[in-house]
């Protein structure tokens, strides 16, 4: 679902965000701004015709369903609700407060594979309603810290609880090539290292899962929580995320 939003051109500033006012059996047609659509050229004096959620029209000659509640957009930008792409909205509150901080994991060996960083968010975070007058209308909260943070998810920026937010979970595995220190190692070499022998493990995993529950495998280097978790990175099934810091040479 796209949502549009309103921008006043001589504020530049949010003057409406229509996410979440289009939810339910209901139509939305916004009328006479200026309509930057996800590809194509502006329309000028344009109109978006929102129903049950869903953008059914967009353009010049639009014809508006009877009923319709109408927006006044004249004199402003109208742009799809723009997503936030990498964020700890909803998982952290205050940084330099431990209790609002929900991101991270300690894992095993800062290997948190399994850690599903969704499952803290807070649906009533004060943080959701400036990121909504901003115009973020979808984001995606990923974990942070160690080598395997954890799994992120999308969500929409709407009232109610993570469940009614939540679009996907997990869409993305996240790794970090950053500071080895935090991951427990002591370079950045080190790191891949590591890495390379977490999957080389979770591939030994799967054809040994008998053999792990008798005991009469090696030690890994993860959990076997962890380790399943990896096998639908493994499968091609879930992207693997890494997060790096600098640019090799």
């Amino acid at each position: 679902m796209i949502s549009y939003r309103l921008i006043n051109v001589s504020a530049v500033a949010l003057a409406v965000a229509v996410t979440g006012a289009t939810t339910g059996a209901q139509t939305v047609a916004i009328t006479g701004g200026k309509v930057y659509p996800v590809s194509g050229p502006a329309i000028e004096n344009g109109t978006v015709v929102i129903t049950n959620g869903r953008i059914t029209a967009v353009g010049t000659n639009v014809s508006i369903p009877a009923g319709a509640q109408r927006i006044d957009a004249t004199g402003k930008i109208v742009t799809p609700g723009f997503v936030n792409s990498s964020t700890q909205l909803g998982v952290q509150e205050v940084s330099a407060v431990t209790d609002t901080r929900d991101a991270a994991a300690r894992g095993k060996d800062n290997v948190a594979a399994a850690f599903t960083v969704w499952e803290g968010l807070n649906p009533n975070s004060v943080m959701l309603a400036p990121a909504r007058k901003e115009g973020i209308t979808s984001f995606v909260v990923i974990p942070t810290g160690g080598l395997i943070a954890g799994q992120a998810a999308l969500l929409d920026v709407v009232p109610g609880t993570t469940t009614d937010m939540m679009i996907r979970a997990p869409v993305a595995m996240v790794a970090e090539i950053g500071d080895a220190q935090q991951a427990g190692l002591t370079s950045r070499g080190e790191l891949i290292v590591k890495l390379r022998e977490i999957f080389d493990d979770a591939k030994y995993f799967r054809t040994h899962r008998d053999a792990f529950d008798r005991a009469a495998t090696r030690d890994f280097s993860a959990s076997r929580l962890d380790l399943e978790a990896l096998q639908p990175v493994l499968d091609g099934k879930l992207p693997l995320l890494l997060t790096v810091d600098r640019i090799r040479h």
